[in-house]
């Protein structure tokens, strides 16, 4: 296998410097890494190495994702984006040693917010990441046609990424993994209940209500709290 590493960035450099870094400290470097911008300076992006820039303009962050999705030469693809690292320099070493060939590789993440840190799932439930992986911890093949392969939904504004990866996993199969493979920061809007999702939930009654209450808990707790209860809810395991 040929891993394809995405890497979707905007305006934050720290944070694009931060998964730069973590992508090619790596001990394994037989892998394409493409990063896909529209915001990022030129000077900044003048300085990087064994990068493939796509800097055509996006009309969202899915969009983004079909661009480099597109461009991948590789035989698999995972979505590492800017602020999002590695869980460790051996990482891309492990993938190589553990994804199969024809099916999809679910691994473990460790979701970060201030100075809390959960891994998703815990070990005693470790069969949730087959059914709600997170995009961070999962690896598919890809056809190596562009035109038969499979992308993102552009239209939905909140949960495309678990369509495509469950779009995946049925094409594919699973493998479920427990070890760790990335950091990533909470915070984005598939997991921040706000009135912009509330406004987008109205179209999907059966997660109107789930996406409410979900907002009233934040609103009322602060974010903090409103992590630290979802992740407990959710049999994720805290670590220090």
């Amino acid at each position: 296998m040929r891993l394809s590493i995405i890497t979707i960035a905007y305006q934050d450099v720290d944070e694009l410097k931060a998964t730069i870094e973590s992508v090619h400290n790596q001990t394994t470097q037989p892998f394409e890494h493409i990063l896909v911008t529209k915001k990022i300076g030129k000077d900044f992006l003048q300085q990087l190495e064994n990068v493939k820039l796509i800097t055509d303009k996006d009309q969202s962050l899915y969009n983004a994702m079909n661009l480099g999705l597109r461009k991948a030469e590789g035989t698999h693809v995972f979505f590492l984006n800017s602020g999002d690292v590695f869980y460790n320099e051996k990482s891309i070493e492990h993938i190589y040693s553990d994804v199969d060939d024809y099916q999809c590789e679910v691994y473990r993440t460790c979701q970060v917010y201030e100075d809390l840190k959960f891994i998703r799932p815990g070990l005693a439930r470790l069969k949730d990441s087959a059914i709600n992986p997170a995009h961070q911890g999962f690896i598919t093949p890809i056809n190596k046609k562009p035109d038969m392969r499979i992308y993102f939904n552009e239209k939905s504004a909140i949960s495309s990424d678990i369509e495509w990866m469950k779009e995946n996993i049925g094409v594919y199969g699973i493998q479920v993994n427990q070890n760790v493979l990335s950091y990533f920061h909470l915070g984005g809007i598939s997991n921040s209940p706000s009135l912009k999702t509330l406004k987008i939930r109205l179209l999907e009654r059966n997660k109107f209500t789930k996406e409410f209450v979900k907002f009233l808990i934040r609103k009322v707790v602060g974010n903090r709290f409103y992590y630290t209860i979802l992740s407990r809810v959710s049999g994720y395991e805290r670590v220090e």
